[in-house]
């Protein structure tokens, strides 16, 4: 206990199903989504846009994937053990890019505009 309050950790009391259900939205499923946004950059029918891509892609492109470069091993580790709630993560995840493509086809830029807002505002409850 001291070594945890010595280094100024929080500690936090939830059963270990509701520990999985939470770490599958914010920690599981980031990596599976990751490695999609990376395999589809990797435009190979396409070399010279892939080249391209390759060369444009900055800080931006580094932050939102480098969960998905990760170790392999861990994600099929996690997607064994954890499988249930990653599937409803999953599920919840193609809803919500489903309604932003929907947005987008359809021209509702003031939708989209308002939900792109409420996601800042939404991320300042889970980061610092």
């Amino acid at each position: 206990s001291k070594l945890i309050t010595s280094m100024q950790c929080e500690i936090y009391k939830a059963s270990p199903k509701e520990h999985d259900e939470a770490v599958s939205l914010i920690s599981h499923l980031p990596i599976f989504v990751a490695s999609s946004l990376i395999k589809t950059a990797n435009t190979e029918k396409n070399e010279s846009l892939l080249a391209l891509t390759q060369r444009l892609a900055a800080s931006g492109y580094a932050d939102t994937t480098r969960v998905g470069g990760g170790n392999p091993n861990l994600g099929l580790d996690l997607a064994m053990n954890n499988q249930t709630n990653i599937l409803k993560a999953i599920k919840e995840f193609k809803k919500n890019i489903n309604e932003i493509e929907s947005l987008i086809k359809n021209n509702k830029w003031e939708l989209l505009s308002e939900k792109l807002t409420k996601a800042i505002e939404i991320r300042s409850n889970f980061t610092n």
